[in-house]
């Protein structure tokens, strides 16, 4: 099978949705190395870049889907959303159209769509297979406010359509509204590259010591508890997209989202993680094998999923948006550090989802 061609819908609504194709992409490169992939997102080229080979893609940067427009990383604004969704739907002509040529040209066999409907309606306009990649769809999510803004009804049945149109549907653990005649799939994680003990020899972290990675997701937030930090001189703390550059003061390590750093690898590194739960995050985390003190997004549909998945198999407590901007959860540190690491590297999906899309592609 000589370069062939997969076409790849990814929302950017954070980073947990591309964190989780490129995991899969990452997987069918090991395959064949002779694959291409013709990316749709607006998910920043670097952030594809460092986790697939350059090499081996095209990067077209357009919006494939409206998500939920966030004011900071924990609140969404709903009339933005809904503003976006009367432009995106419905799906126009020329807009699928556009991109079918563009793929049909490169000669995409196939099309990965998570969770973008557009990518479905492209698939459908080359006359290519479909594979729709979820743990919720955006018609399950824009319910929950139906009784606050009965607007969204439209769009919920457009989405809805469009995703019964997709040829395979696999949905990742932990799923958050499981459909008859779908594929279940482990949770979906990066594979680590390096050792723990080498990434946290480059942040100049001893063996010895405690390393507490701090995390707002894919959306960039402040970090407003850093008294607080400075107050256990003996912990470093690494905030992940704090800065533009990589800063040190004192205990407090500042990290830019473009660090030069495999995300996983910072997990990996960390002692325990305190931030927002987001697909990507969760996954990690759970084969790192770390603490976690999380926060779940309010008015999310998503967050009692994976509240309940990280009370099963993950160590660590919830928190309020405000105690972890205020930093009180530092009087809990020390029970967070007490926990034990128990990974599971080993159960990850990307591996059967590539499996399940390679036959496609011949």
């Amino acid at each position: 099978m000589s370069e062939p061609t997969l076409g790849c819908f990814i929302s950017s609504h954070g980073f947990g949705h591309a964190s989780r194709s490129l995991a899969v992409l990452a997987e069918l490169q090991a395959l064949v190395p002779t694959i291409r992939f013709e990316i749709c997102t607006r998910v920043p080229y670097w952030f594809l870049a460092e986790n697939i080979d350059p090499r081996c893609f095209t990067h077209h940067d357009v919006d494939v889907d409206v998500g939920l427009v966030q004011k900071n990383p924990f609140q969404h604004d709903l009339s933005a959303t809904l503003d976006r969704l009367n432009d995106f739907l419905p799906l126009s002509k020329p807009a699928v159209g556009s991109m079918a040529v563009a793929l049909r040209t490169k000669g995409c066999r196939a099309i990965l769509c998570d969770i973008s409907v557009l990518g479905i309606a492209v698939a459908n306009a080359i006359g290519v297979p479909s594979v729709l990649l979820e743990n919720f769809t955006w018609d399950w999510m824009y319910e929950e406010y139906l009784d606050e803004m009965p607007a969204f009804s439209d769009s919920i049945e457009s989405f809805r359509s469009i995703y019964a149109q997709a040829d395979l549907h696999l949905q990742t653990e932990p799923v958050s509204n499981p459909i008859d005649g779908a594929l279940s799939i482990p949770p979906i994680s990066r594979r680590f590259r390096v050792s723990r003990e080498k990434t946290r020899s480059s942040l100049d972290v001893l063996p010895g010591e405690n390393l507490i990675l701090l995390t707002t997701g894919g959306i960039r937030g402040s970090y407003g508890m850093l008294d607080r930090l400075r107050e256990r001189s003996e912990v470093h703390f690494l905030l992940s997209g704090s800065s533009e550059t990589l800063q040190r003061d004192d205990n407090l390590i500042h990290l830019p989202h473009r660090s030069g750093h495999h995300h996983p690898d910072l997990v990996r590194a960390a002692d325990a993680l305190v931030g927002k739960a987001g697909y990507g995050t969760v996954a990690e985390v759970r084969a790192a094998g770390i603490p976690f003190a999380h926060v779940l997004r309010d008015s999310f549909r998503e967050s009692p999923v994976l509240g309940d998945y990280l009370e099963q198999h993950v160590q660590g407590f919830r928190l309020s948006d405000s105690e972890f901007s205020c930093g009180s959860w530092m009087d809990r540190l020390d029970e967070l550090l007490s926990y034990p690491r128990n990974g599971n590297e080993s159960e990850n999906g990307a591996c059967l989802v590539a499996s399940r899309i390679l036959p496609l592609l011949q």
